[in-house]
């Protein structure tokens, strides 16, 4: 199966829904989504991009681990919660636009994903879990505009940083920027 058109009145993609559909390139999610539960899309090593409609709340753990060729994610403002792992190994994404509601960004949620270069971590996060974003090795430049909780190696073996822009007050935990190459820090306070 290639392609999967999910009716409407489905409101979550249960555990393991898509899991191991190895063909699967594109799906489109119903309207009414809800939530994405753990491991929904793991090792679905061909898809390619995935909009996630107004209204989900949460991606649970897991849940697009391992999709190699995911390049394109499209986050609803509803979104509060990365779940941990949620995009682990996602080594395609180049850029991710995280939505103003989203609370926290979950343990190992973008680990590893190679192609990441630049993120913005909007003004509502709460927090960055341990390892969020560990050895995401393209990424170059982090701008954080509100006041998270940086959790210990949450950027930690991202060597390619060389700028991180901060407009609010974050906590950062020891470790938390370890082993990269910071060049410049902008902190207008």
């Amino acid at each position: 199966m290639e392609e999967a058109i999910l009716s409407d009145k489905i409101t979550k993609i249960p555990k393991s829904a898509f899991s191991n559909c190895k063909s699967l390139k594109h799906i489109q999610l119903p309207k009414n989504l809800k939530i994405i539960e753990h491991g929904a899309f793991w090792y679905c090593y061909s898809l390619e991009n995935i909009i996630i409609p107004e209204g989900v709340k949460e991606i649970s753990e897991s849940a697009f681990y391992d999709c190699y060729t995911l390049k394109d994610v499209i986050f609803p403002n509803s979104l509060e919660v990365i779940g941990d792992y949620a995009f682990q190994d996602c080594k395609g994404i180049k850029e991710v636009n995280f939505p103003k509601n989203l609370k926290t960004i979950g343990e190992q949620a973008f680990v590893d994903c190679d192609s990441l270069e630049k993120i913005i971590i909007p003004e509502g996060v709460e927090e960055i879990n341990e390892r969020a974003f560990l050895l995401c090795s393209s990424l170059y430049e982090v701008t954080i505009e509100g006041s998270p909780k940086i959790d210990g190696h949450a950027f930690g073996g991202c060597y390619s940083i060389n700028e991180v822009i901060i407009k609010g007050s974050p906590e950062i935990d020891e470790y938390a920027f370890e082993n990269c190459n910071i060049v410049y820090i902008n902190s207008p306070q």
